[in-house]
């Protein structure tokens, strides 16, 4: 009997010592789901109260809002966030007079991807921002994230699946004209950071020639042009020379610096993207 005991003790303390020290399963690991629908939110001055934005549990009231703008008018203003009647965010803009901001749930978590439209195209704000250190908090500025890769950028949440967050954008470029690419964040402790600052791009612009129109990936050189075997620029892989074809797939984005990816028949590698460095490329504005 008392072997017995000793063993049935020994069994209930083995247990208890794997509950208290197997490891916790995380929020995120338990909860998150993939999302590819998402709601969107367009009222200025409107109280939102469908949202836990302060992951509480409790239902927050969330106001944006454009105080001081004027319909047609290309003024200086401002946007604003206000959860609970505190104002959060301010952002300075030109000539803002609408919003859409798309709700993005992660686990306990919710994030608010924001687009601000201006008069014209090109005055436009993309941001990301969620609650952090009890404030709401901008935690992705798309056009700095995205800097010198292209003018008339647009942009939407794709999806969240397996950890991270999918924005589909596009832009213009200077060397290859409009294209498509995404840029997927990855969620960790109420921050985003790039999966990768690599990413596949899809040239979408109508290329206009002399005899057609036509849209394609590949480009003709007008100039001789540097590729480089890797992003660092160190060492040139190869010389595209005049009048040979290049075809571009890839982009390099990461602060400020970008490059694309292309192959020319075996040959590939990176090269800066300049100005009328292609033929039959057409850009707007």
């Amino acid at each position: 009997m008392k072997k017995t005991m000793k063993k049935l003790l020994a069994t209930v303390l083995l247990v208890t010592s794997i509950v208290t020290f197997a490891p916790k399963i995380t929020v995120d690991a338990a909860q998150v789901e993939d999302v590819w629908h998402f709601d969107s939110l367009t009222r200025e001055d409107f109280d939102y109260t469908s949202y836990d934005i302060t992951g509480d549990g409790q239902a927050d009231t969330i106001k944006f809002s454009i105080p001081n703008k004027k319909e047609g008018e290309a003024i200086d203003n401002t946007f604003e966030i206000y959860v609970n009647g505190s104002k959060m965010i301010s952002r300075k803009e030109f000539s803002a007079h609408a919003f859409t901001t798309t709700v993005i749930p992660y686990g306990t978590q919710t994030y608010f991807f924001t687009k601000v439209y201006g008069l014209l195209d090109g005055d436009r704000d993309y941001f990301i921002s969620t609650w952090k250190n009890g404030k709401l908090e901008v935690v992705v500025d798309l056009f700095e994230d995205l800097s010198g890769v292209g003018y008339y950028i647009d942009a939407e949440v794709q999806g969240v699946y397996k950890g991270n967050i999918s924005i589909c954008y596009n832009a213009q470029n200077d060397a290859i004209g409009r294209f498509d690419a995404y840029r997927e964040y990855k969620v960790a402790n109420q921050t985003l950071t790039p999966v990768s600052y690599k990413t596949d791009i899809y040239p979408s612009n109508i290329r206009l020639s002399e005899t057609k129109s036509y849209v394609s990936s590949n480009f003709v050189a007008k100039k001789n042009i540097k590729v480089y075997k890797d992003t660092t620029k160190k060492t040139v892989s190869f010389t595209l020379k005049k009048g040979k074809k290049i075809a571009v797939s890839k982009a390099y984005i990461k602060n400020g610096t970008v490059l694309f990816y292309g192959k020319s028949g075996s040959k590939k590698g990176w090269f800066v993207p300049k100005l009328d460095i292609f033929k039959d490329v057409a850009l707007a504005g």
